[in-house]
């Protein structure tokens, strides 16, 4: 019979989640995806559990002849052993408006905080050119649904 986790184990999973998260991270890393995220992969948002797992929301660089670039994506984790990736997103935010691609460090974002919500939406909070401290709105299904790859 399977037991819901205690205070006890809620605490020592949010314990061990950098150290989880930093290793599942440098995996997907040294995988060279060619892609979006294919200099660098972060943690940036507190996990988020799930009926399909932990929700991550990570921010990645890129980068071609115009410089690097800051984005926001997700990861999904397994919940019995967050060390194990179950998928990953494509691309979620990449910066656009003017005070992401201006500022002290231009052409960056990255989360810095979510508030999932009852009724299933979630509040991101993110740092915009390093200038700026913004907020994107969406919901746990989208960022499950973006979770395929």
């Amino acid at each position: 019979m399977e037991r819901e986790p205690d205070m006890t184990d809620r605490f020592e999973i949010l314990r061990n989640a950098e150290s989880y998260a930093a290793s599942v991270l440098e995996r997907i890393r040294r995988i060279g995806s060619g892609r979006w995220d294919s200099l660098k992969i972060g943690a940036g948002c507190p996990p988020i559990r799930t009926d399909r797992g932990w929700l991550v929301i990570t921010h990645a660089v890129d980068g071609n002849c115009a410089g690097q670039h800051y984005t926001i994506g997700a990861i999904l984790l397994d919940l019995k052993n967050p060390a194990k990736m179950i998928a990953r997103s494509r691309m979620l935010m990449c910066p656009e408006a003017p005070y992401e691609t201006n500022g002290f460090a231009p052409n960056v974002i990255f989360p810095c905080g979510a508030i999932p919500e009852p009724d299933g939406s979630v509040k991101v909070y993110y740092g915009a050119s390093d200038n700026f401290e913004c907020l994107a709105e969406t919901t746990v299904q989208e960022l499950l649904d973006s979770c395929k790859y």
